[in-house]
């Protein structure tokens, strides 16, 4: 059998909080139970457990009587679980017990309440993000949205341009077309005054025009055929120097040395030995190089802006052999033959730049 457990305040039989008056008077009321010479007739069992309990009972009176070593008493009551239900040193355990379970309580209401503001501030975190996220892809799709209506403004002001530099070149070479025309008639009209000129000072002409004409003129009306015959060769003389002053600047032109491009056009070129001739009685012709310069190129005209089209080896293989071929031709010229074959749409100053790369 167990030996009992029991606490001081069930040896005294006094409350777990008794003061010292109580734990005097109640050590004196049990001494008078158990002490030896209160019991002087028993067996010696008797007496041995009446020395036990006395024992007990001055143990216990000098460990109440002293604060400190009641304290710590206290505290291991509250680890012991005593023989008796109704021992007030259980008490001490049962507090234990109850604060033990208050302070686990609140601890885990904090870790509780910890975690749920855990589970706030992550939510929030969560929620902020989200918001974070959304504004940046509004901003990415604004900034997106403006880069296309920038490059769609570019590509239409550019394509706006190219039309316009289209109507223009296609202006100027109907004007140059015009003008051309309107040239040739000119000389037309002049070569054949000269011939018509030229054919009434042949000797004989006046006798065979009396022969095939009404021969009948006036005086008057004489005169003014010669008058009108005057004119004429004045007229022709003005046009003849004005086509020699136009061929010696254009000689002097043409005899400088080409740019730095190489695109200059070869010119006729009029020497000492080669005067000019104002033989009226042989006619004057239209200038070679004013018929040069009249020709219309059988390629189209070069765009104002080039294609960005990557440069295959084949065009470029083209374009060297039409710089050897054509040393002296322009480059927008090039570049027409270039886009007439291969119809990448380059203007001469692209086609220069490439050449220059790829020409050393």
């Amino acid at each position: 059998m167990d030996p009992e457990v029991i606490s001081h305040y069930y040896v005294l039989d006094i409350e777990h909080d008794a003061r010292d008056a109580q734990i005097k008077m109640a050590f004196h009321r049990r001494s008078l139970k158990w002490h030896p010479d209160k019991n002087p007739n028993v067996s010696d069992k008797k007496l041995f457990e009446c020395n036990a309990m006395m024992q007990k009972l001055n143990d216990a009176y000098t460990c109440l009587r002293d604060p400190k070593a009641r304290g710590i008493y206290e505290l291991r009551c509250a680890s012991i679980v005593f023989t008796h239900e109704d021992d007030p040193g259980n008490w001490f355990r049962k507090q234990f017990e109850a604060e033990r379970r208050s302070r686990e309580e609140a601890a885990q209401r904090r870790r509780k309440e910890e975690q749920e503001r855990n589970a706030a501030r992550q939510q929030e975190r969560q929620e902020q993000e989200c918001r974070r996220k959304e504004t940046e892809e509004r901003e990415q799709r604004r900034r997106e949205a403006e880069e296309q209506e920038r490059r769609r403004k570019e590509t239409e002001e550019r394509e706006q341009r190219r039309r316009e530099a289209e109507e223009k070149e296609q202006r100027r070479s109907e004007n140059e077309t015009r003008e051309a025309g309107e040239q040739r008639r000119r000389n037309s009209g002049e070569q054949e005054q000269e011939e018509q000129a030229q054919g009434q000072s042949r000797p004989g002409t006046q006798e065979q025009q009396s022969r095939t004409t009404n021969p009948k003129f006036t005086a008057q009306e004489w005169e003014s055929f010669f008058n009108l015959l005057r004119i004429l060769i004045v007229l022709q003389k003005l046009a003849s120097e004005s086509n020699q002053t136009g061929t010696g600047s254009h000689s002097k032109h043409s005899a400088s040395e080409p740019s730095d491009f190489g695109d200059a056009s070869e010119a006729p070129r009029f020497t000492s030995e080669e005067p000019f001739k104002d033989n009226f009685s042989a006619g004057s012709k239209p200038s070679n190089y004013y018929s040069k310069q009249t020709k219309r190129s059988e390629f189209g005209p070069v765009p104002a802006h080039s294609s960005r089209a990557r440069w295959s080896d084949s065009e470029l293989e083209a374009l060297l052999k039409l710089r050897r071929d054509y040393p002296y031709e322009k480059w927008d010229t090039i570049a027409s033959r270039l886009n007439a074959k291969f119809g990448n749409g380059r203007n001469g100053n692209a086609v220069r730049q490439k050449h220059s790369k790829h020409s050393h």
